[in-house]
């Protein structure tokens, strides 16, 4: 299967074609924001030493967002005509689904390493959406013990299939599964986060014998027992964190502030991931397979809103 991804959201133009999970070429523009002048050339670059062209693409995929707003809505047009002239299906991916994966692509040896000591291996990616706020979500990351030629990846995936799956990887006799732990985004004022996101790696930790229904709010300070009602209490785990995205360049002193709070924290380990600051069109390639294999692509082609979009003129 042929895809041509296209992440325009940030300062970072990327292109790739791949074919399957094979990357067969991409581009990496981070020239300007001019992304408008450049993207059809790019786009020739991708394909110039390639046996075959656009028409052969059997699947468009783009990040929708949230991102630069120009930007963004360049590269979903570009794909949506693509789609459109072709009759090719096309996916679209929020841009937390594409930095979580990143973040597992650039450290799945470490996370495997983390698994098999017995931790848990939590991936949070954070975003600057302005306004003086931070975007984020919660995913986790799983090694599942079975051989991958045994079971398809839409068999596995079936098996998870009211946990929020976003990508599964067979390699070397073992499966690596990323889920997000929690149905909903979460967006922050910075004059909050300290707080609310200590709060949150607290909840996690109890997330290692509870599920999120246990709990009444995001921000619960204890699970609840469903039977009895009343605040369920057990000793809590050790929790390993990587926090990656943007969020860092723009709020800097504000998650040293974090950092400092959590070295008097039990059992909380967190690993700041700085080398992760845009995200790229060859994870979004890998992300628009695994739906097609699974048959669960978004086809719902538009730009994420971190807040109500009031149109020009209203």
């Amino acid at each position: 299967m042929k895809i041509l991804a296209i992440d325009s959201t940030s300062k970072n133009l990327s292109i790739c074609i791949s074919d399957g999970n094979d990357i067969l070429s991409f581009v990496n523009d981070y020239r300007s924001l001019k992304h408008m002048q450049n993207i059809i050339g790019n786009i020739d670059k991708a394909f110039m030493n390639l046996p075959f062209g656009i028409h052969d693409i059997d699947l468009f995929a783009v990040n929708l967002g949230p991102g630069d707003f120009t930007g963004s809505r360049i590269g979903i047009s570009i794909i949506k005509t693509f789609s459109m002239l072709s009759g090719k299906d096309a996916f679209g991916f929020n841009a937390l689904d594409v930095f979580a994966f990143s973040s597992l692509f650039k450290n799945i040896k470490k996370i495997k390493k983390r698994i098999d000591r017995g931790g848990r291996a939590i991936i949070i990616p954070l975003m600057d959406v302005r306004n003086h706020e931070i975007f984020f979500s919660v995913y986790e990351a799983v090694v599942l013990e079975r051989e991958p030629t045994a079971v398809s990846i839409k068999d596995i995936f079936n098996e998870f299939l009211n946990q929020n799956v976003i990508f599964i990887s067979a390699e070397e006799g073992r499966n690596i599964l990323i889920k997000k732990l929690y149905d909903k985004n979460i967006l922050i004022n910075k004059n909050e986060f300290v707080e609310r996101f200590f709060q949150l790696l607290v909840q996690l930790k109890r997330l290692k014998q509870y599920t999120c229904s246990m709990y009444r709010s995001l921000f619960a300070e204890k699970p609840y027992d469903n039977k009895t009602g009343k605040p369920a209490v057990k000793k809590l785990e050790a929790i390993d964190c990587t926090l990656t995205g943007n969020a860092f360049f723009s709020y800097s002193s504000i998650f040293e502030e974090l950092m400092a709070r959590l070295s008097d924290a039990d059992n909380i380990k967190i690993i700041i991931e700085k080398n992760n600051r845009y995200t790229r069109a060859e994870h979004i390639s890998r992300l628009a397979f695994f739906r097609a294999l699974t048959g669960t692509g978004d086809k719902n082609i538009a730009p994420f809103y971190v807040r109500d979009f009031i149109p020009f003129g209203k």
